[in-house]
């Protein structure tokens, strides 16, 4: 049943999305502080992505490519693996902490040493439990 809604309204969600993208500034973070930590704005976001990782949406869907005005975060989050790494902030880890995120997120092979580089030069302890919990595993 999930594989037929996927199939018939997924586009229409995407569509959906864009409509709540319209006024992002990508030139922006997309979030906001709150006592030093990440915070989302909105809930749009957070909620679409919880939903894109619990049906399994690959980041090579190429019906992700429809989405538009995203920023960075915005796009590591849906495109992971295949989204330009170079400009991840691990703060990034804290916006969604889900386990399933956390997890699939975490074999992306290259967030481990960016997020160990960034924890050496701004130690943040919410960031390095989530290391530790997620990156430090026995292959």
């Amino acid at each position: 049943m999930l594989t037929i809604y996927n199939n018939m309204f997924f586009d229409n969600y995407l569509e959906f999305l864009n409509t709540l993208n319209v006024h992002n500034n990508i030139d922006s973070l997309g979030y906001s502080y709150r006592d030093g930590e990440p915070v989302f704005d909105n809930f749009s976001f957070y909620n679409a992505i919880l939903f894109l990782y619990h049906i399994d949406i690959k980041p090579a869907d190429v019906r992700l490519q429809k989405l538009k005005n995203l920023t960075d975060y915005m796009k590591f989050f849906i495109f992971r693996e295949k989204s330009d790494l170079s400009k991840f902030k691990s703060e990034w880890l804290l916006l969604i902490t889900r386990k399933y995120v956390q997890e699939r997120i975490s074999k992306i092979k290259p967030l481990k040493k960016i997020i160990e580089m960034e924890l050496k030069k701004d130690f943040n302890e919410e960031i390095a439990k989530i290391y530790t919990s997620y990156y430090l595993k026995i292959d």
